[in-house]
């Protein structure tokens, strides 16, 4: 996955491509989003992400593949 870079603000800016895309569903879009909220070289591991939320492994996978 390529890396995110981003400006360090106090809040997250997320780019109106990806939230208005057709070709994504809900889930990559929130996926993308609290990815995005996270700093440089964090952590992105599918079973640590659902640990964090309410979501199962394989769900975070497939977002993954949505935004690859």
């Amino acid at each position: 996955m390529a890396k995110l870079k981003k400006q360090k603000l106090p809040y997250t800016q997320i780019a109106n491509e990806v939230l208005c895309s057709k070709t994504l569903s809900w889930k990559a879009k929130g996926i993308y989003a609290y990815m995005f909220s996270k700093p440089d070289g964090w952590n992105f591991a599918s079973k640590r992400m659902a640990d964090e939320g309410n979501g199962k492994k394989w769900e975070i996978r497939s977002a993954f593949q949505e935004l690859e």
